[in-house]
């Protein structure tokens, strides 16, 4: 009988997964999580059934671990790269019109720099749904310490979820 096993860089990924998921569970309102069949470990939830944000550890090209926020709050966007979410998608069509994929495709990381000087780690980058007109922040947690929890509690209050509270104070993760 042959055993498999995981190595310990694999585990502690998926540690993380799931426990920035229960953080997040324990202090926000999640009425609808789903564990996605995709040969990953990863958790689609959120306030709405479509199950909006996303929390995925993959072992594909030496693995990665990553928390997909959306809904992300239009001051709070336009704060960091001034430019609302709506701003941000017409801008990337309009590229994609005018210049093609290839351009449209990487117009969002022209905004790395913005994001590592607001944010307190560069684990944060940023996805324009042109479609929607929304935007989302992936953060990559394949390192959980103080600074990219800061930063994922920071977007988590910038977004559509709500406290697991009748007030409405934010809680840090």
């Amino acid at each position: 009988m042959m055993k498999l096993e995981l190595n310990q860089e694999a585990k502690q990924l998926i540690e993380n997964v799931d426990s920035v998921l229960k953080s997040i569970r324990h202090f926000y309102n999640i009425p609808h999580i789903e564990q996605l069949n995709n040969g990953e470990h990863a958790f689609s939830f959120g306030a709405h059934p479509i199950k909006e944000h996303h929390v995925t550890f993959s072992p594909f090209n030496g693995g990665k671990a990553e928390l997909r926020i959306s809904y992300i709050n239009s001051d709070f966007a336009k704060k960091i790269t001034g430019l609302t979410p709506k701003q941000l998608g017409e801008k990337e069509d309009d590229l994609r019109r005018k210049e093609g994929n290839n351009t449209a495709n990487t117009f969002q990381n022209t905004f790395k720099d913005t994001l590592d000087g607001f944010f307190e780690s560069n684990a944060v980058r940023l996805a324009i749904d042109s479609y929607n007109k929304r935007i989302a922040f992936i953060v990559d947690i394949r390192v959980l310490d103080e600074s990219v929890i800061k930063d994922i509690s920071l977007i988590l209050q910038n977004c559509n979820l709500l406290p697991n509270s009748q007030s409405t104070q934010h809680y840090n993760l």
